[in-house]
């Protein structure tokens, strides 16, 4: 019997071979170590307020679920220049995050998907425009003054360009 050519695995191996190479790698913790997830913030994305700074020490980790709330992974380290990092741990086949609370199983899959938020901080010119308009038939004449000051903002934000990064157990 012949086998066709496109099934022959000399044929069939290079095919493989590119499957391989263009699969999705998933990043895996090994069994009882720990893994640093390092988040570079991109300060000039889309719709983040010009010259804004991350607030140190509000840098939080968080697992994205599609079909619940998000679950809080604890504490992430602020780095300059705007570096968050978010340490995972492998404990038995549940990872968990700086808050020790274990993040898959069951109907949360066995993988994770980390993400960061953070709080940013900006600063803004407001103005205020005070006075009066007085009418007098015809003509009219404005008397009015603006006020401005500048002041700090916060907001928080959440990462988009480089997450959730997926993560599994080894």
């Amino acid at each position: 019997m012949r086998i066709p050519i496109a099934l022959h695995p000399v044929t069939l191996f290079p095919a493989l071979l590119l499957l391989v190479a263009f699969a999705p790698v998933t990043d895996c913790v090994p069994e009882g170590k720990t893994k640093n997830y390092t988040f570079e913030i991109d300060m000039q994305q889309s719709g983040m307020p010009v010259n804004a700074t991350i607030v140190p020490g509000s840098c939080t980790g968080w697992d994205k679920d599609y079909f619940t709330a998000d679950d809080y992974l604890g504490r992430a380290t602020f780095t300059k220049p705007n570096k968050i990092t978010v340490p995972i741990e492998n404990k038995a086949g549940k990872l968990s995050g700086p808050n020790g609370v274990s993040q898959n199983g069951g109907t949360e899959g066995d993988c994770i998907e980390v993400y960061v938020r953070f709080l940013i901080q900006y600063q803004v010119t407001v103005c205020y425009r005070r006075g009066s308009t007085v009418s007098h038939g015809h003509g009219g004449s404005s008397n009015s003054e603006e006020e401005c000051w500048t002041e700090w903002r916060r907001a928080w934000w959440t990462d988009s360009k480089s997450s959730p990064k997926e993560v599994c157990p080894c």
